[in-house]
């Protein structure tokens, strides 16, 4: 059986979409809502998440979601160590 898959930002079209998989669904064909919104603002359930396509990135997730990062739960992925700060490296001038 055909299955359509429904691209977009669900952060801030996730209602259109939503509606075209609910008109494609009523014809019989399956359907496969896939996000690729940045801001994770729609917080509703799709089939792919933005983060699981974010992961496919050769840089790793962090750089197509920055700040999201925080919010979203993954399977480990390679992490910046942490910045250390000494007071005393710095000079003045």
């Amino acid at each position: 059986m055909a299955k359509a898959y429904i691209v977009g930002t669900c952060d801030t079209k996730g209602a259109e979409l939503r509606y075209m998989q609910k008109l494609i669904e009523a014809t019989g064909v399956k359907t496969c809502l896939v996000d690729i919104g940045t801001s994770g603002r729609d917080g509703r359930a799709v089939d792919v998440s933005a983060a699981d396509v974010a992961a496919h990135h050769p840089k790793g997730v962090g750089v197509v979601l920055g700040a999201m990062i925080v919010a979203v739960r993954l399977a480990p992925w390679p992490r910046p160590s942490p910045i250390s700060y000494d007071p005393d490296a710095i000079s003045a001038a």
